[in-house]
């Protein structure tokens, strides 16, 4: 029965209900705490059979936050609204004397600009303590003999030879068993000052269209679920939410969990133990 009422419903029903705990709670430290607890208690058992847990955990936050699909959801630490010009917005060119943009693919050279870059798009995100890749990875990663991503790069240059770059757009290669050779596009970030230019549009484009020209069949991404404008926009490239289509919701393992799982689950043993022989060659 709850799985049919309207999501909008829930929605407001759960900030009313919030509005509502908070305003009655006295100290003014734990209204937060004191409200989530009380709201948690009548709605989390009920609410998790029928959301999924970051759905549960976006309604009840008190500042917001954005979630990526298209297949899977990231919370953030702040929301789109408390989004700032980032720290790392560091270049050398005026955007005033900027006379034209080159689109290139990146070099090994180019991995500290990336890496700012990387750490921009996390701080305009609200996440950057959850950047851990290092200058080091990027160059091994990309440029050594194996190559675990693409990036392609945006650079502004002036008539005095100055230039820097200013986005970035980093995508891996797949490959989807139904429709063949496949894109997983990571992050598409441009700086601050050269936004609502349509530069995003050109290095979207342009990874796009390498993607197809080498045998692309397939390209799938993530967009902040929150992001209106930026999902709208998506859609009129041609994207559709697979998530709402399909119900596909993709799920992630790393540090730890990947660490437990590898070295502490032992299915082959489990099952000889059964007595089923299992051979690994592998």
């Amino acid at each position: 029965m709850l799985s049919r009422v309207p999501l909008r419903v829930m929605l407001a029903s759960l900030r009313s209900s919030t509005a509502t705990t908070i305003a009655t709670a006295t100290p003014a430290a734990d209204k937060f705490t004191v409200g989530l607890s009380r709201i948690a208690r009548c709605w989390r058992k009920s609410l998790i059979r029928n959301f999924p847990v970051e759905d549960f955990n976006q309604f009840l936050s008190y500042e917001g936050s954005q979630r990526r699909n298209l297949g899977s959801y990231g919370t953030k630490a702040k929301a789109l609204t408390n989004q700032v010009k980032t720290t790392s917005d560091q270049y050398k060119v005026n955007p005033e004397l900027v006379s034209r943009y080159v689109v290139r693919t990146a070099r090994a050279e180019d991995c500290g600009e990336i890496l700012r870059l990387i750490v921009g798009l996390a701080e305009w995100e609200g996440t950057a303590d959850q950047v851990e890749i290092t200058e080091e990875d990027l160059r091994r990663d990309g440029f050594g003999d194996e190559s675990f991503y693409q990036c392609i790069l945006l650079e502004a240059c002036q008539d005095d030879g100055v230039s820097s770059i200013i986005g970035y757009i980093m995508f891996t290669r797949s490959y989807c068993v139904w429709k063949g050779r496949s894109v997983l596009w990571e992050d598409i970030f441009i700086r601050d000052d050269f936004r609502e230019k349509g530069l995003g549009s050109v290095l979207f484009h342009e990874a796009s269209r390498i993607a197809y020209l080498g045998g692309c069949k397939y390209i799938v991404g993530y967009v902040d679920f929150e992001n209106e404008p930026a999902r709208e926009w998506y859609k009129r490239c041609g994207y559709e939410n697979i998530t709402e289509k399909h119900g596909y919701n993709m799920i992630a393992m790393t540090r730890k969990s990947l660490h437990n799982y590898v070295e502490n689950h032992r299915p082959i043993e489990k099952l000889g133990k059964s007595g089923v022989l299992v051979e690994s060659t592998v």
